[in-house]
């Protein structure tokens, strides 16, 4: 692959990252202030972070894919990977461990859902 044609799919991964990571502070401050305003238990939490990383997903291979108009799968799976470096990374530096059976079902739903988003995008008419 020449470096004039990875320019492209590295501007819109870039891109589709960096909207997927914003809608995912969004989405984080959101659930915050729900539970700060209700009585939701810590129990609730987990199930609720596994479902904004997939909407993550989802939403950054969707863009990156209908910015680079082809090949969605490809364009949701460096998505997919980029978004799960950086949760692991992040969730490294939080608690010392790195991987366990948590951990790695909010990467593997993160990279699905940015699949499925890439596939979605390349697919979509509008």
């Amino acid at each position: 692959m020449k470096t004039t044609n990875l320019k492209p799919i590295l501007v819109s991964a870039g891109i589709g990252i960096l909207v997927g990571n914003c809608i995912l502070f969004c989405l984080f401050a959101l659930i915050s202030l729900l539970i700060l305003h209700s009585n939701l238990s810590i129990d609730c939490i987990h199930p609720i972070i596994i479902v904004c990383g997939g909407i993550e997903g989802l939403v950054s291979g969707y863009l990156a894919a209908r910015l680079y108009q082809r090949k969605g799968l490809l364009m949701g799976l460096i998505c997919g990977v980029a978004l799960s470096v950086i949760i692991l990374v992040i969730t490294v530096f939080n608690t010392d461990i790195l991987i366990k059976a948590s951990e790695f079902a909010k990467i593997l739903i993160v990279c699905v859902s940015a699949c499925f988003g890439g596939v979605f995008g390349v697919n979509s008419k509008y």
